[in-house]
């Protein structure tokens, strides 16, 4: 059952006091907890994950996982190829590919884990990549919970379920922070994945179980989609709205907005950072990243992390529904690495989003 409107504010009250930040709410106080808050959203899928034996921070505290070993990314030619495996698939790959390569590993095509191969993956690297995720969810590690993904009745873009083992790898293995179990910043991280989810493969936005029936989104203060609009650009151009057309091209159809993502990443990760206001106007910092494996444009990545920073505000019913989402970041400055005209170090660690820091006395 869901959690009701009087219910909701308490819930509020304790996370915002242990935040330190003011929320705006109409809600009543309750008693739920902000475990329980959590668990509602998730009850609604069947597909929940188990909560023993996992690591557990205070929320917001910052831990990068150091799976990856210094990949490097000043983009010199002569560096070795950098593999997003623990242990490489070998090589180029190409010996170890297989001609029925697998169509639902989050998306019908992944970009090269390795500089210099070419996506998709084959069935030996999928393997691969599912034993590793296996071994990090051993130690504790929580993988993202996606919810609504167990109905016979969804239409499905490829035609069945997604497999979210390769994101959640590189998610794992890239992620900054690890939010406090129950806390508003893993409730608000589950509910983006899965609308995102929802938004890249169930065709019919009817079964969108993420979103009210008068939702709308954008970016930056373009323009706002309802849901049949922006179902039908894809996200990369309801996003991308109003960058420039030589930056960006919002005429490319959903399949080729996607096309062009997947031949430089394998897979394009993201994290809330910090959640700074509660139900029903929530305020949050985001990262976005990838390694820069495959090709954009014509300029080829040399396995670089590439990030992206941002701020997004969300409100949302009180059945945890997105009412509305607006997010405001630079793509502009993101679209110049891939393109060669900037430096990853540039715009890391969110530089792009705060400025240099450059004192103005000196």
């Amino acid at each position: 059952l869901l959690p009701t409107a009087s219910a909701m504010a308490m819930i509020r009250h304790i996370l915002l006091a242990s935040l330190s930040v003011l929320a705006v709410s109409a809600f009543t106080p309750s008693t739920l907890s902000a475990y329980n808050l959590g668990l509602s959203l998730r009850s609604r899928s069947t597909s929940l994950r188990p909560s023993t034996g996992r690591i557990v921070m205070k929320s917001g505290g910052s831990c990068p996982i150091s799976f990856f070993s210094k990949l490097g990314g000043d983009g010199e030619k002569d560096k070795p190829k950098v593999s997003l495996f623990s242990k490489s698939a070998g090589g180029d790959g190409e010996k170890e590919k297989t001609k029925d390569v697998p169509s639902m590993q989050q998306t019908y095509m992944q970009g090269p884990m390795t500089t210099g191969s070419h996506g998709p993956l084959s069935e030996t690297e999928l393997a691969e990549a599912k034993a590793e995720l296996d071994a990090i969810l051993a130690k504790g590690f929580r993988a993202p919970v996606r919810s609504f993904m167990d109905d016979p009745k969804t239409k499905w873009r490829f035609g069945e379920a997604p497999n979210y083992d390769l994101a959640n790898l590189l998610f794992l293995k890239g992620k900054t922070k690890n939010h406090a179990e129950g806390s508003l910043e893993q409730i608000v991280e589950d509910l983006v994945k899965t609308w995102e989810m929802e938004a890249s493969h169930k065709t019919d936005v009817n079964q969108w179980e993420t979103i009210t029936e008068d939702w709308t989104i954008g970016a930056n203060g373009w323009k706002m989609f309802g849901k049949e609009e922006s179902a039908s650009v894809g996200n990369y151009n309801t996003l991308s709205w109003g960058v420039d057309k030589e930056v960006w091209d919002t005429s490319m159809s959903w399949d080729e907005t996607h096309d062009v993502m997947h031949e430089a990443f394998p897979a394009f990760p993201w994290e809330v950072l910090e959640v700074f206001s509660g139900p029903p106007r929530v305020m949050f910092s985001w990262r976005h990243w990838a390694h820069f494996t495959g090709e954009y444009k014509g300029n080829k990545g040399q396995g670089q992390l590439v990030e992206m920073y941002g701020m997004g505000l969300a409100e949302v019913s009180e059945d945890l529904k997105l009412k509305t989402v607006e997010i405001f970041y630079k793509p502009e400055e993101f679209f110049a690495v891939l393109e060669g005209k900037k430096e990853a170090s540039e715009i890391a660690g969110g530089k792009s989003l705060v400025g240099p820091g450059c004192p103005f006395i000196k």
